[in-house]
Formats: C-alpha cells, structure tokens, sequence
C-alpha cells in the first residue's frame, strides 16, 4: 500500500473541515443579509442564491408507537430472509487523536 495516499487522504480531510466551517459561516451571513433585507432570492454573476425553509414535525405519541412497530416488523423480515439486502464498500477514516 502506498502511505502516501493515506497522508493526502488525511490533509484533504483536514482541509475540506476547514473549508466547511467557513462555508457555514458564510451561509450564516448570507441568510441573516437576505432575511434581514426581506429578500429570498439575489441572481448575482456568481449564482442565484435563495433562501429556503424547511419544515420539521415533532409526531404524537401514537405516531412514534407506529414507528416502533415497523422497527420491529423490519427486523424480523431481516431475520427471516425476506427483506432484500444489498452492500456497498465504503472508506471510513478515523483521525488520530494525539
């Protein structure tokens, strides 16, 4: 194996965080501009930015029993057999805390 690629993999990992945090940061601005000016959407020579919302729901009780019961109604179709099930390989990578 190459070491190599496991320290770029590893720098571009580190960088990407990076990156991410002050994306986020940046999308935080943006909307708090947008919203604080009443607009939703600004077309500008580098893209149309717009600003979104999305809705959550918190579910009753009754709900969140129905919910368990198909947890359970999945795991015994596991168990049995009859679920269909198909794998996918993956890379995990874990950071060494120093």
């Amino acid at each position: 194996m190459k070491k190599e690629l496991f320290f770029q993999y590893r720098a571009l990992d580190e960088q990407l965080k990076t990156l991410e945090k002050v994306k986020d940061d940046l999308r935080s601005q943006i909307v708090a501009d947008m919203t604080g000016d009443a607009v939703e959407k600004v077309e500008t020579e580098y893209g149309i930015f717009t600003v979104a919302s999305r809705a959550v729901f918190k579910y009753t009780e009754a709900v969140k029993k129905l919910e368990e019961k198909v947890k359970l109604a999945k795991i015994k179709e596991e168990q049995k057999g009859t679920a269909e099930r198909s794998e996918t390989k993956y890379l995990v990578y874990s950071k060494i805390k120093l």
